[in-house]
């Protein structure tokens, strides 16, 4: 899940979009295959819902690709990770598709990995400059609904270890090799709702809108220079020491959590708990058999002597 945008003038106004049914434009062969009807369907419903959830829209039809194996996926990105889903190209418009890998998903992750995707090409088109890589991402997760307490606590791990990835470091791409990337894209959320809570305190009450974000983002008066202040290396730094600052707890308690130490007091409690219960279930059992011999004795219900030696003569 990675755009390719250069940075250029922005291409999209919004203006005079295409009927539903012409918005996407799916290769022939995608088209014509037997995943053809349904991936049209998913591909104007994440549309729509991007361009929604962001507040802006976009008039070019957006052409949509898949790939048939890894090696093609690799060559058509330009031998960028094959661990990729897909790919979107904003100044052509374009998705590109690794299809196993995409079809593997289930229908929500395909959902939620389309309109991703979208969510890059509206920004790409309707924004003039290049963002950093965290916030375009970022930005892309938060309208997808990506995300979740995996990669809060992925983060919370990596700082409390000194795992973190700096941020000049994820300005140019997240595509940095499968170890890393889960916390690359983890890390772009975090970054992302950091900076919304700290800029836009509003989209934090709705659960952290990207819409205000990329309305500002796309202004042609006053985009351009919100989106330079962004790569200002002295805004830049300033924004990752009180990032940081802000997740210090999270950090504190993720090493308490993670040492060896509460691995050994939570096991103990865990072989504790099963050993009190064990011997709760056999308390039980012989209050239970006390009880039958009771009721048993009350109702004189011992069988006679004399029964076994029938039964034996039997």
């Amino acid at each position: 899940m990675v755009s390719e945008n250069a940075g250029f003038e922005a291409v999209d106004v919004g203006n005079g979009k295409p009927p539903g049914p012409d918005r996407i434009r799916l290769h022939p062969d995608d088209a014509d295959a037997q995943w053809g009807p349904a991936l049209n369907a998913m591909a104007i419903q994440a549309l729509e819902t991007a361009e929604e959830r962001l507040g802006l829209e976009i008039r070019q039809p957006v052409s949509i690709t898949t790939l048939g194996s890894d090696a093609e996926f690799r060559r058509a990105i330009g031998g960028k990770s094959s661990h990729l889903v897909a790919v979107a190209r904003a100044r052509r418009a374009e998705i590109l598709i690794n299809r196993p890998t995409y079809f593997a998903e289930g229908p929500i992750e395909q959902q939620r990995t389309l309109v991703h995707e979208m969510a890059h090409l509206i920004v790409g088109r309707r924004v003039q400059r290049r963002l950093p890589a965290w916030l375009n991402e970022g930005i892309a997760m938060l309208t997808a609904g990506q995300g979740g307490y995996g990669q809060g606590w992925r983060v919370a791990t990596a700082g409390a270890f000194g795992g973190l990835i700096p941020f000049e470091r994820l300005e140019q791409t997240v595509a940095i090799g499968p170890k890393a990337q889960d916390l690359a894209y983890a890390q772009c959320l975090s970054i992302t709702r950091f900076y919304l809570k700290r800029f836009y305190p509003k989209a934090q009450q709705s659960g952290f809108d990207p819409s205000p974000l990329a309305r500002a983002l796309a202004d042609p008066a006053a985009g351009p220079g919100l989106v330079g202040r962004l790569w200002d290396p002295g805004f830049r730094d300033g924004l990752e020491a009180q990032w940081r600052g802000s997740q210090r707890s999270l950090f504190s308690w993720a090493a308490v959590l993670s040492g060896s130490g509460f691995l050994w007091f939570a096991a103990s409690g865990f072989f504790l708990l099963a050993y009190w219960r064990k011997r709760r279930m056999a308390m039980l059992k012989r209050q239970r058999m006390e009880d039958q011999e009771r009721r048993d004795a009350e109702l004189g219900m011992d069988i006679p002597p004399w029964e076994y030696e029938a039964d034996e003569n039997e």
